[in-house]
């Protein structure tokens, strides 16, 4: 699945994918994006809900888009991020 993120066009990296059942029929996933260029964030937002739907039946998404300028977690108030 990640790599599947990473190509996604404008995605420059994949930190912090948690994937779970909310029930034995329900998958959730939370993410952080990095993203090339900010121009691009809804792109980049629709595609990656579009194939986390299409592809694996991830309907319940929560993704953080991050830009490309920040590492991710940095000046960030994530205590329980990497």
């Amino acid at each position: 699945l990640p790599i599947y993120l990473f190509n996604l066009t404008g995605v420059e990296n994949v930190n912090d994918l948690h994937i779970w059942l909310a029930s034995s029929h329900v998958p959730m996933l939370s993410v952080h994006l990095q993203i090339k260029n900010v121009n691009n964030l809804k792109d980049v937002f629709i595609n990656a809900k579009n194939m986390l739907r299409d592809k694996y039946n991830i309907a319940h998404s929560t993704l953080q888009i991050v830009p490309g300028d920040v590492e991710d977690n940095q000046n960030l108030d994530c205590n329980h991020c990497n």
